[in-house]
């Protein structure tokens, strides 16, 4: 049955927008904006609290480094929104987030559980990117309209293109090897038509670590390659590369960055980055409140047009529950690195090639994903918590794995130090 949930939860992930999936405005006054992807974390919660007191799973929350110093980070959260008074509304979309943890601690028994999930999780995108077209023929402007906020869109793009294409290359079928080859051309190219430029600086970035960590010595190449790329999409007619042209205004760009709107993002962007500065330095401890940065901006910046988000994660967390709830965010972030790096190499002890390649995959997307997030207030995507909390629980399940085979060996195996893994395909 957890499982069953899971997979619903991927399914509708994509499209959490839409009117159709929303059952209800809020749920008790509690849950605001309640969709089936939210009934379905309640149903799961439910499943997961029934199951550990009748004794038939153990959660294991606090036995990962990540896993406790997330729980303290929601709590420090927490406490900063009581001392300042902040709504139940900011609260309860970092509770509702939290509900996939147990879940898919519970419901992942074993590695062919997480190989389902994975897949299907990256199924899933792959599979929304023609409703998306779709959506974006019918709407204009940039992908994403009419889907998801193309913002957030090119993000969760970014975050699972390097594992897409780990996973294609390890096909050993031909037509499902050309098939997923196909499924990251076409993210690829959606990231260029969102038109997101810190989505896209992001997807540099990863493909960048991901291209090292495959070519080894041979580094000059995937330098070429992507410099070939980020002069491509500048050259040909394409949302993105004329943003990115519009980013430094110049005699020729100023009529394509009123066109685009990029003139008006810059300003914002700027004078947000000083409004979300002033508010930690006004309120250090606990910052203005969650969810009040939107409504605090215009009174920490008079001369912003109107009041926005900071469109920056890691400013919008210190800003609205201040610096010691952003110094644990930002510390859980390291420790998921460090818990990716633990469980490479315990696949290289387990003799599982695909897992550690896995690893290097999701690695690479989050450090993209690290990077895009500070252009994009992106605390609240599904996408990334979902890949954050698989992370999380695939250290348990290699863990559990190699001692068990520890047990059963003649003599024991050791996973090698901690140090960051090389690429080694074979």
């Amino acid at each position: 049955m957890m499982r069953w949930l899971m997979l619903g939860m991927l399914l509708v992930m994509p499209f959490e927008k839409n009117p159709y999936l929303k059952i209800s405005d809020n749920f008790m006054g509690v849950i605001p904006d309640f969709t089936v992807i939210k009934c379905l974390g309640l149903l799961g919660l439910i499943l997961v609290c029934w199951q550990i007191l009748t004794g038939q799973v153990r959660l294991g929350l606090l036995e990962s480094a990540p896993g406790r110093t997330y729980i303290t980070f929601l709590l420090l959260t927490a406490f900063a929104a009581m001392m300042t008074g902040a709504a139940m509304r900011g609260i309860t979309r970092f509770m509702s987030l939290a509900l996939f943890l147990p879940i898919m601690l519970v419901g992942l028994r074993n590695l062919v559980d997480f190989r389902r999930l994975l897949f299907l999780l990256l199924g899933v995108l792959i599979l929304c990117l023609p409703y998306a077209y779709r959506q974006y023929l019918r709407y204009g402007g940039r992908l994403g309209v009419g889907l998801y906020e193309a913002n957030y869109f090119a993000l969760a793009l970014i975050l699972l293109i390097p594992l897409a294409f780990i996973i294609a290359r390890q096909q050993d079928r031909l037509w499902l090897r050309y098939a997923w080859f196909g499924g990251v051309i076409a993210m690829l190219v959606s990231v260029v038509m969102t038109g997101s430029r810190g989505g896209f600086i992001g997807g540099l970035i990863c493909l960048l670590a991901l291209s090292i960590r495959m070519a080894q010595q041979r580094v000059f190449v995937p330098i070429l390659a992507l410099a070939g790329l980020l002069v491509s999409v500048i050259v040909f007619p394409t949302v993105l590369g004329e943003r990115l042209v519009a980013s430094g205004i110049g005699s020729s760009g100023v009529e394509v960055a009123d066109a685009h709107g990029v003139s008006a993002s810059n300003e914002a962007h700027t004078d947000l980055f000083y409004a979300g500065i002033r508010m930690i330095q006004d309120k250090p401890m606990f910052g203005v409140g969650l969810g009040r940065f939107k409504d605090e901006s215009l009174n920490y910046y008079p001369t912003l047009v109107k009041a926005r988000i900071a469109h920056n994660t890691y400013l919008h967390i210190g800003a609205e529950s201040g610096l010691i709830a952003l110094g644990c965010f930002v510390l859980f972030l390291i420790l998921v690195l460090q818990s990716l790096n633990r469980s490479a190499q315990y696949a290289l002890a387990l003799h599982e090639p695909r897992i550690y390649e896995w690893v290097i995959g999701l690695q690479c997307g989050l450090c993209g994903w690290f990077v895009s997030a500070f252009f994009v207030s992106a605390q609240y995507e599904k996408f990334f918590w979902a890949v954050i909390f698989m992370t999380i629980v695939l250290e348990r399940l290699l863990t559990d794995a190699y001692w068990d085979r520890v047990e059963s060996a003649p003599s024991p195996m050791n996973p090698g130090p901690g140090a960051w893994p090389t690429w080694n395909p074979a």
